[in-house]
């Protein structure tokens, strides 16, 4: 409600005493139920719940000692509104005081294991001190693991191919390729028969059992015609059979020969390889 709503209906000499009021001055509209206060230079609106609220005695009109009279009443006279700017606002002694709320994001810059700033930091921990890449036992390239390092993990179990080769050097020292166990039947006049390889992988184990080669024979491993890997046999046991560690990658629908390369012949033997896919 506007103050000129106030003034509606008052007399000449109240609406004078607006404009030319004393230090404190009451105005009053009864019917409304609404006031207009000056108060050290200032109007200020009211309104009161009862006439009881008003000074006895006055009924449109009080002059600042009538006012003093309902400082007893003062908590039944209307606070002036608050500021109408979107804020909030609490009462506070004669005036209003903004209430700045919280529990919401945060903001500002971030620090710790977090960077750049709120309300979307980055996490910078994995890449910076907190998770060096010392941390990963692995090979790392770019920043990025590029070698699975989980082989003794629980539930880990690779993929592998058995590639078998049976194999027996002729008289002049080739030696022979065929699927299986090669037999007394083999001979340097009868072509290779070539394992074709099923999956893209690599050659990671020669596993062999021999009759008489030795800890320094050497096999060369072919792959489509090309040699690609030169294995020595010298984990042999007692038992003339071992493993060797190789590395040779191998595609789908190659083929892969071993011919024995020097040192002692290893003779009627059985090779596998092992790929892992």
């Amino acid at each position: 409600m506007e103050i000129q709503d106030i003034i509606q209906g008052l007399t000449q000499a109240e609406i004078t005493a607006i404009t030319s009021p004393d230090e404190r001055s009451l105005i009053v509209n009864t019917t409304l139920q609404q006031a207009v206060i000056y108060v050290n230079g200032t109007f200020k609106q009211a309104s009161f719940e009862s006439t009881d609220d008003i000074p006895e005695g006055i009924n449109k009109f009080a002059t600042s000692a009538d006012l003093a009279a309902i400082t007893a009443n003062t908590l039944k006279v209307s606070f002036p509104e608050a500021p109408n700017d979107g804020k909030q606002y609490a009462r506070k002694d004669l005036g209003w005081e903004e209430v700045v709320s919280g529990g919401g994001p945060p903001s500002g810059s971030a620090g710790g294991d977090l960077d750049g700033t709120y309300p979307n930091p980055s996490v910078k921990a994995i890449t910076e001190t907190s998770g060096p890449d010392s941390l990963v036992i692995g090979d790392i390239a770019d920043g990025e693991v590029v070698k699975r390092v989980g082989n003794t993990l629980v539930g880990y179990k690779p993929v592998i191919a058995c590639c078998p080769f049976g194999a027996k050097s002729d008289s002049t020292g080739k030696f022979l390729i065929a699927n299986g166990k090669s037999s007394d039947a083999d001979d340097s006049t009868k072509p290779k028969t070539r394992q074709p390889i099923a999956f893209d992988g690599t050659l990671t184990r020669l596993v062999y059992k021999t009759k008489d080669g030795s800890t320094s024979t050497r096999m060369k491993i072919h792959i489509n015609g090309v040699v690609e890997e030169t294995v020595v046999l010298s984990s042999m046991n007692a038992n003339d059979g071992g493993v060797e560690t190789i590395n040779v990658s191998v595609s789908a629908g190659d083929y892969v020969e071993i011919e024995y390369d020097g040192s002692q012949k290893p003779g009627e033997c059985t090779m596998y390889f092992i790929q892992e896919l």
